[in-house]
C-alpha cells in the first residue's frame, strides 16, 4: 500500500476523506445561495469567515492524534 509522506495515511483511505470532503463542498455550495438570499450576505460572509478561523485554530490539533482526529478535521 502506497503512502502519503507527513501524514501517515494510506492512499486509499486519504482518497476517501478527499471524496467526502469534495461531497460536503458541493452540497454546502448548493445550500449557500438560498441561506445568503434569506439572511443576507454579510451575515453569512461574517458567519463563513468566523468558521473559517475557529477551522484554523484547530487545524493542527486534528492531524495529531491519529487518523479519527483527521476525519473528524
Amino acid at each position: 500500500e502506497s503512502f502519503v509522506p507527513g501524514l501517515g495515511i494510506a492512499r486509499p483511505e486519504f482518497l476517501t476523506m478527499l471524496i467526502i470532503g469534495v461531497v460536503f463542498f458541493g452540497i454546502f455550495t448548493v445550500v449557500s445561495g438560498p441561506l445568503a438570499e434569506k439572511f443576507g450576505r454579510p451575515k453569512i460572509l461574517i458567519g463563513v469567515t468566523a468558521g473559517i478561523l475557529v477551522f484554523g485554530a484547530g487545524w493542527t490539533l486534528m492531524f495529531g492524534p491519529g487518523k479519527g482526529a483527521a476525519m473528524a478535521g
